[in-house]
């Protein structure tokens, strides 16, 4: 439940009349619900702003609960309702009625904006606005959608920019692995693939001690706490590819923040074959 009143934040709605019946009908309802209790001189509408749609994280959900103050007006209506006896009565409510239009005309439209535009944005659509303006608390909070949906937008393009140069460094140049934390490969660049011989769903099934010479998978647990220790080594080290050709590589390896590991590979092979010839 959201509040503009600071003496309301904290509390579990008990200055709300029938908060209970009240949220669950604003859940059940696709647009506004209206109360109204004349003792405290409070008009409230509760819109619920969570979506079926929603594509965040699963329990994200919420009540917003617009408050208006009529003590005034109710307050004004009943000293000349004194003076002018039964007659003004009618005239009360009947203001209090054109009040009840008055706020669901100004209050009501705005605030389903604003839930609109939120279910948009939480459906992914972050170009939505809502398109609201003014100084009152409606207006304050579609503002508040209109800057956070902003925010999301221009962070997806720098985050999309930032993955095309990551996937341009990572297709180019020497083999590259990526290995989850349980030692399983997770995907490997083009050079990766073409030195190996897999495909990328084949890689993804394998472990890294399914790819290493006996020699060197006997050594692989020790070699992997040390390089979880130092956060990153370079090493020898003979491939097995899936046509059973044995690969010489020098492997700089790296460990991830979250765990995952890095490891580059150069092939050995040109190299090993000039020395050949150098020594014939």
């Amino acid at each position: 439940v959201a509040s503009s009143r600071r003496e309301q934040v904290g509390l579990a709605a008990p200055w709300l009349p029938a908060a209970g019946s009240l949220l669950a009908e604003a859940r059940a309802t696709p647009g506004p619900v209206l109360v109204t209790d004349e003792r405290p001189g409070r008009v409230w509408a509760a819109i619920a702003l969570d979506t079926a749609e929603s594509t965040l994280s699963q329990g994200t959900s919420g009540v917003l609960v617009v408050e208006h103050d009529v003590s005034r007006e109710l307050a004004r209506g009943e000293r000349d309702a004194g003076r002018a006896g039964g007659v003004f009565l009618v005239i009360l409510a009947g203001a209090s009625l054109g009040a009840g239009a008055l706020f669901e005309r100004l209050i009501t439209r705005r605030a389903t904006a604003v839930q609109s535009a939120a279910a948009a944005i939480a459906a992914g659509r972050l170009d939505a606005r809502t398109g609201i303006d003014g100084a009152d608390e409606i207006g304050g909070i579609g503002r508040a959608v209109d800057a956070m949906a902003a925010s999301l937008e221009e962070r997806r393009r720098e985050n999309t920019a930032s993955e095309e140069r990551y996937r341009a460094l990572f297709d180019a140049g020497n083999a590259i692995f990526v290995a989850r934390p349980d030692g399983r490969y997770e995907e490997g660049n083009a050079a990766a693939l073409a030195l190996c011989g897999y495909t990328q769903e084949e890689l993804r099934r394998m472990t890294l001690r399914e790819m290493l010479a006996p020699q060197d998978a006997v050594l692989l647990d020790g070699r992997l706490e040390h390089l979880r220790r130092v956060g990153g080594t370079t090493v020898c080290r003979t491939l097995v590819a899936r046509s059973g050709e044995r690969i010489p590589v020098e492997l700089a390896a790296r460990v991830l923040p979250d765990g995952r590991m890095v490891g580059v590979a150069r092939d050995l092979r040109p190299q090993r074959e000039v020395e050949r010839l150098r020594e014939q």
